[in-house]
């Protein structure tokens, strides 16, 4: 199936955020260490907060299993384990303060992400 220009254009934005984000934390998970399966994880989700979809502050990096899956599929691990984690790497007032966030910044349109990608490939010079 062909993807299209804004499809596109946030695959390459969520890459090189990934790769920013792995040297900063260095290479592992940002709740439990491990090393394996490592991958961009939304503390607000994309699809409820598409503004902050690519704002480095909604993002951590998760390995998918345990952490990631179960944040998406068991509530009581993550109310319990994943949410004083974003709290302790965050601040205690993560969610306000992306929601604010969020309220703040226009929606991802074309002009929007091109800019941001701009933004993301000057970094790597």
């Amino acid at each position: 199936m062909k993807k299209s220009e804004r499809a596109k254009l946030i695959e390459k934005c969520e890459r090189l955020i990934r790769e920013d984000k792995l040297r900063m934390v260095g290479n592992k998970c940002q709740f439990c260490g491990r090393t394996a399966g490592l991958g961009l994880f939304h503390i607000l989700s994309k699809g409820a907060h598409p503004r902050i979809r690519l704002h480095e502050d909604n993002l951590l990096i998760a390995c998918w299993f345990p952490c990631h899956h179960q944040f998406h599929h068991s509530p009581y691990i993550a109310r319990d384990v994943i949410f004083p984690k974003i709290a302790e790497i965050c601040g205690e007032d993560w969610e306000e303060y992306l929601l604010e966030l969020e309220r703040s910044l226009p929606k991802l349109g074309l002009i929007q992400l091109r800019e941001k990608l701009e933004e993301l490939e000057g970094r790597k010079r």
